[in-house]
C-alpha cells in the first residue's frame, strides 16, 4: 500500500527548489506495477451502451461506435469525461481524435464538418498502438511510415558496416531493428495492406539482401508474417488467459471418435483480413514457411 500513497513533485533547477505537490491521482509509470495499477483503475470503465465497444490499453482508451449509434456517442463521451472526474483525472481534449471509418468501396456518408465530440479533433488518420489507421482501414499510411524509419536504421546499418562490424553481427542488428520495425503488430494489419504495400516491403528485404544486410537466403515478407501469425495463434491457443483467446471459441467435445484436427475451435467466416479468420483456416490448411535463425 506505500506504492499508492504519499507520492510527490518537486522540481529543481540550479539550487533553486520548488515547493513540494502531493499526487492523489494518475498512475506511476515507468515501474514493474504500473500496468497493473491502470488495469485496476479502469476496471469499472465501460461503454454505457452494449451495442459500443471500448478498448483500454495504458493510459490510451479507444471508443467505437457505429453508424446505426451514432447518437449515443456524445452520452458515451460525457460518461467518460464523469468516470475520469470522479476518478480525479481529466480529459486531455487536445489529446481527443475522431475518426470516421468506412468502406473501401462504398459511398462517402454525409456527416457533419464539425467533430460529433465537442473539443475533438477530426483526423484522416489515428495512431493506434503504433500502427497507423486511416479513414478507409487501408495501410499505405502505416507501410509508408514503417519504410521512412527503415530508410534510417539502413542508414545506421552502413555507417556499422564501414566501422568494420562482421557480417553475421550486422545481420543480427538488422533483424533486431529494420525487420522488427516491418514485423510489428503484423498480424493485426498484415491482412488489410493492399498489394502494392505488400510488394513494396518485400523490395525493400530484397535490397536489404543484395545489400549484404541481410543474409541471400533470408526468408520474404510473406514467409516472415505467415509465421507471426503461426507463432501468435500457438501463444493464444496454448494459454486460456491470454488476451486474444476470448476471440477463440473451441467446439463442443464430440461424443464419437472423429479424424484428429489441428485445432479444436469454431470456425468463423471466412475472411483473410482477419487474424483469427485467417489462422484457424490456414491451421487445417497449412503451407510452407521459410523460418530462419
Amino acid at each position: 500500500m506505500d506504492y499508492f500513497k504519499e507520492w510527490s513533485h518537486s522540481t529543481k533547477a540550479v539550487d533553486i527548489s520548488s515547493l513540494i505537490s502531493w499526487i492523489n491521482a494518475s498512475i506511476i509509470q515507468g515501474s514493474g506495477i504500473g500496468p497493473s495499477s491502470y488495469v485496476v483503475a479502469a476496471l469499472d470503465l465501460h461503454p454505457r451502451h452494449k451495442q459500443n465497444a471500448m478498448t483500454k490499453f495504458a493510459d490510451d482508451t479507444c471508443l467505437l461506435v457505429g453508424s446505426t449509434s451514432i447518437g449515443t456517442l456524445v452520452d458515451e463521451f460525457d460518461n467518460i469525461k464523469k468516470w475520469a472526474e470522479n476518478n480525479n483525472m481529466r480529459i486531455h481534449s487536445s489529446k481527443t481524435k475522431e475518426l470516421i471509418v468506412s468502406r473501401a468501396r462504398s459511398r462517402t456518408t454525409q456527416v457533419p464538418s464539425q467533430p460529433f465530440i465537442e473539443g475533438a479533433e477530426r483526423v484522416t488518420t489515428l495512431r493506434v498502438l503504433g500502427v497507423i489507421l486511416d479513414s478507409k482501414l487501408t495501410m499505405s499510411d502505416h507501410v509508408s511510415q514503417v519504410l521512412s524509419t527503415c530508410a534510417s536504421s539502413t542508414f545506421a546499418l552502413r555507417l556499422l558496416r564501414t566501422h568494420g562490424l562482421k557480417q553475421d553481427e550486422l545481420h543480427l542488428v538488422a533483424r533486431a531493428t529494420t525487420v522488427a520495425s516491418i514485423l510489428y503488430a503484423s498480424p493485426a494489419w498484415w491482412g488489410f495492406a493492399g498489394e502494392g504495400d505488400r510488394q513494396r516491403l518485400g523490395r525493400l528485404l530484397s535490397r536489404m539482401r543484395r545489400g549484404g544486410y541481410l543474409p541471400s537466403d533470408f526468408p520474404t515478407i510473406e514467409s516472415l508474417v505467415d509465421e507471426a501469425d503461426r507463432k501468435l495463434f500457438k501463444s493464444t491457443s496454448q494459454n486460456r488467459t491470454h488476451v486474444l483467446r476470448h476471440l477463440f471459441t473451441v467446439k463442443p467435445t464430440p461424443t464419437r471418435s472423429l479424424r484428429a484436427r489441428a485445432h479444436n475451435f469454431i470456425l468463423p467466416l471466412k475472411d483473410n483480413r482477419n487474424f483469427v479468420s485467417r489462422v484457424l483456416y490456414n491451421a487445417l490448411c497449412p503451407h510452407r514457411v521459410e523460418p530462419w535463425g
